[in-house]
């Protein structure tokens, strides 16, 4: 095993890269039998479809009975969580369409979001969904001085009639849920460049509280009760009981580089799983990565290191990983890879991460993995 020591200015950072064995090549034949069923979300350049699978004793099918998304065209905003996945497509300066699927019950419904807005100019900036609820983000223009900046809650049926606004002073840009309260980042576009985070209760939709992030925010998610504010070189963690912050910094070199990707794939430990790409990688490619929030750890699997060469470079063909996610029934780690040849091809692979990293399928798909739903 290797061990790199990346020191954090506050919080040191362990690197694992696996060296390679003839254990990882094959499963062990004495391990339980592995039954599972997967969803995958494929890009297609223009176009997103879906891929239903079915794993049986370690053999990955294609599932013949199609999951399929509302609106297959490629969406402006998309958010995916658990089972569920939206889609915003931009129609007109004021309409769009607003789509929701939900994998586990095979449901789906698609509305126009903003019937009761006429001749304006419209931009949906975020979106997500939590518990019963649909949250929209979006910004009207005014004038060329003037603009509203609005959060739109719908239930998760998607009834216009019940819609409610809620105004915030400052743009939408991304938000998370934690402790039965909506985590808003929102964003000073007019004046400062400054982030700025708001609290709002999701029982009576008030803002509770508003503080100020600095510049240059990447992202928000949740990883159980906390709060994960994520930026070029560090993150914040905030505790969504007491509102307490840590923050960790990185030294150069030392970037985890989860704040530059959408995934928000995590497991009931709060560990982010999510493409991985560095300068201390040997490949120019992204590789699979496991963020413990806990000990502040990520855990990086080389295909180099599970995959002889032939595997990589010839069977599979593999260029990059482009998703990665956590069955936690089998202890798998699904990681989906675009082809380094072919257009808009790629492929899924199963791995077991514990003892020893070991490649346990693979299957070609016919689109590059752009989210993953562990059914």
């Amino acid at each position: 095993m290797k061990t790199y020591n990346l020191a954090y200015a506050l919080i040191a950072l362990v690197f694992f890269s696996c060296s390679k064995s003839d254990e990882s090549s094959g499963g062990n034949t004495n391990e339980e039998r592995i039954d599972a069923d997967y969803a995958v979300i494929l890009d297609n350049d223009t176009e997103f479809s879906t891929q239903l699978l079915n794993v049986a004793n370690e053999v990955i099918m294609l599932n013949s009975s199609q999951g399929t998304l509302v609106n297959n065209l490629k969406p402006q905003l998309s958010f995916a969580a658990d089972s569920k996945f939206l889609q915003y497509f931009k129609t007109g300066d004021c309409s769009g369409t607003l789509s929701f699927y939900d994998f586990s019950t095979a449901s789906s419904k698609e509305i126009t979001p903003f019937e009761d807005l006429k001749d304006c100019s419209l931009t949906v900036n975020t979106l997500t969904t939590f518990n019963n609820s649909v949250y929209v983000g979006y910004e009207l223009e005014i004038s060329a001085t003037e603009k509203q900046y609005k959060l739109r809650v719908y239930d998760e049926n998607l009834d216009t009639n019940t819609a409610v606004d809620i105004s915030v002073l400052q743009k939408p840009f991304d938000m998370a849920f934690a402790n039965n309260k909506l985590f808003l980042v929102t964003f000073d576009e007019l004046i400062s460049d400054q982030y700025t985070l708001v609290v709002i209760d999701v029982s009576s939709n008030e803002v509770v509280e508003e503080m100020n992030l600095g510049e240059s925010v990447r992202r928000i998610f949740s990883t159980n009760s906390d709060i994960i504010i994520s930026y070029d070189e560090s993150h914040t963690k905030l505790n969504s009981n007491d509102m307490s912050f840590q923050y960790i910094q990185y030294q150069e070199g030392t970037e985890p580089n989860f704040g530059s990707i959408d995934s928000r794939q995590t497991d009931s430990e709060g560990q982010l799983y999510y493409p991985f790409g560095s300068d201390i990688l040997s490949t120019d490619g992204n590789e699979a990565a496991v963020y413990n929030f806990s000990d502040e750890l990520v855990t990086v699997y080389s295909f180099e290191n599970m995959l002889s060469e032939d595997q990589r470079k010839v069977e599979f063909d593999i260029e990059t990983a482009t998703a990665v996610a956590y069955d936690p029934s089998n202890n798998l780690i699904l990681i989906g890879y675009k082809k380094s040849t072919g257009i808009n091809k790629g492929g899924l692979i199963l791995i077991k991460p514990v003892p020893v990293p070991t490649f346990k399928g693979n299957i070609d798909l016919d689109g590059i993995p752009f989210e993953l739903f562990v059914q």
